[in-house]
């Protein structure tokens, strides 16, 4: 075998996770003493293109991959989850307890009650009652932040504490109960980003979906609701000047 074939084979061997114990056979179908660079496990195998790595390398790269796997379901079932959260206007209290089915500590943003649901049961709260006893403690609020000092040239005087409507259309409700109205200062709107403006547009479909499921005992797809701001140029599904929300 020339110089040239001891060189595949030791590229073989390098690349399969060994290191040769011995000098080089002679040929690639002769078995070679080696040993495993991560166990130290010594075999005789053939340097031959149907070598393969040392089985404990196999297995690691198996668990690695089932660990990824793992990991991949478990962030996809807490996306899914915190979603959810969101269109029963709850919070979680814990983290996600990471098994299908389990008890879940999460409480109503709105009344504050808390509940051990199924995490795959999630469900708005009724606001009634005194929720599950053992409960975590509530976290703790945020300090509010300090507003900054307006720059020049900015909305001043009472025009930026004027509102402006935010009206709303419910379309799996019946037609003359589907129309709701919110609103929000003009001055805070003017200055307030569009990440900023969808937060706070959120929070209020996330009011309306529980003042409906409240009044009207229906569930409703938040998704499903459009809005538009002010003149309606903001959103899809503008509400006609001569249909005012209810």
């Amino acid at each position: 075998m020339t110089s040239s074939g001891e060189t595949l084979a030791t590229d073989r061997i390098q690349a399969a996770g060994y290191r040769a114990l011995e000098p080089f056979p002679g040929r690639v179908n002769q078995r070679w003493l080696m040993e495993c660079t991560e166990c130290g496990e010594q075999q005789r195998l053939r340097p031959d293109h149907k070598l393969k790595p040392c089985e404990h390398k196999q297995q690691e790269r198996e668990r690695r991959a089932d660990e990824a796997a793992d990991k991949q379901f478990q962030d996809a079932l807490l996306s899914v989850r915190s979603r959810k959260l969101g269109t029963k206007n709850l919070r979680a209290l814990e983290d996600h307890p990471g098994v299908e089915g389990e008890l879940w500590w999460v409480e109503c943003k709105y009344c504050g009650r808390k509940w051990h649901m199924r995490e795959d049961q999630l469900r708005a709260c009724p606001h009634k009652g005194s929720g599950d006893e053992g409960a975590p403690p509530s976290p703790e609020k945020p300090a509010p932040k300090r507003r900054a000092k307006k720059a020049a040239g900015k909305a001043s005087g009472l025009a930026e504490f004027e509102y402006l409507p935010v009206r709303w259309l419910v379309p799996d409700l019946p037609e003359g109960s589907n129309r709701y109205a919110t609103r929000v200062t003009r001055g805070w709107w003017a200055e307030a980003t569009a990440e900023q403006r969808e937060q706070r547009l959120a929070e209020q479909r996330e009011y309306l979906v529980a003042t409906v499921a409240r009044t009207t005992g229906v569930e409703i797809d938040a998704a499903r609701i459009t809005y538009t701001v002010g003149d309606g140029q903001d959103e899809a599904g503008p509400v006609r000047p001569d249909e005012e929300p209810t």
